[in-house]
């Protein structure tokens, strides 16, 4: 009786605890895909030939149909493995799924970037790589926000969150424009506000996450994967700071 009452247990422990979580973190369908002719011989977008979905950690499912029709773009190219196809390795599958609702766009771009991030881990990415290409692509900007959301994710973040960005940041960084400034002068004021706040790994990092922004290239991944790995910050930190890259940059500001 007492080894049948401590299989229970255990069977308890795994249904309530952290790898019910993992377990529940799970892809469905076959992910069989059409390629498709595109002008200009690109020939990158797939359709998707039967539904498949992704259920993260909170319960949610979520669902590309039936003639969906993906190609990436919400990927930056520093992360595909190879010219022409973002759909292998780790994030094969949750890049899919990402794809569609950068489309799409009915859900909040915060949680279509943390399903991404959830869908890697489920295929097996390793903490470096998955966090490493979720703020990547956090802070490339292909994805854009929810349809009806003007605000921006550090707006939204001072709001709903507060205490997670220094409220003294936020404010400087959200503040209204100094006349006549001009936005690149406006980038470089905010930048050295954000880096003077922060210890030295934590400076790199947001360095780096800033230097992908601006150049989306291979190198400054590279880069960034490098920083990512020395300096093992936890998820929230190394979110605030994707976010704090993102605000460095004012509306207008151009990276041409």
């Amino acid at each position: 009786m007492r080894k049948i009452r401590l299989i229970i247990m255990a069977a308890a422990a795994i249904a309530t605890g952290p790898i019910a979580s993992a377990l529940a973190q799970q892809f469905s369908g076959d992910f069989a895909f059409q390629w498709l002719d595109s002008p200009g011989g690109k020939h990158r977008d797939m359709k998707v030939m039967s539904a498949v979905s992704f259920r993260s950690s909170s319960g949610k499912i979520w669902t590309v149909p039936v003639g969906a029709v993906v190609n990436g773009a919400s990927i930056p190219r520093a992360l595909w493995t190879f010219t022409g196809s973002p759909y292998v390795g780790t994030y094969r599958r949750a890049s899919v799924i990402h794809d569609h609702y950068c489309t799409v766009r009915t859900e909040p771009q915060r949680d279509v970037h943390l399903m991404f991030k959830e869908g890697m881990l489920a295929d097996g990415a390793s903490w470096l790589e998955a966090n490493s290409k979720y703020l990547a692509v956090k802070v490339a900007g292909l994805c854009p926000e929810k349809q009806g959301v003007a605000a921006s994710e550090l707006d939204i973040t001072l709001e709903s969150r507060p205490g997670m960005i220094d409220k003294s940041i936020g404010d400087q960084l959200t503040a209204e424009a100094i006349t006549g400034e001009a936005p690149s002068d406006r980038y470089e004021r905010n930048r050295e506000m954000v880096r003077s706040s922060l210890m030295a790994g934590e400076r790199i990092i947001y360095d780096r996450l800033v230097d992908f922004k601006i150049d989306s290239t291979e190198a400054n991944f590279v880069l960034l994967e490098s920083a990512i790995s020395d300096f093992r910050l936890t998820d929230a930190r190394l979110e605030e700071l994707a976010i704090l890259a993102n605000g460095t940059f004012p509306q207008d500001y151009s990276f041409r």
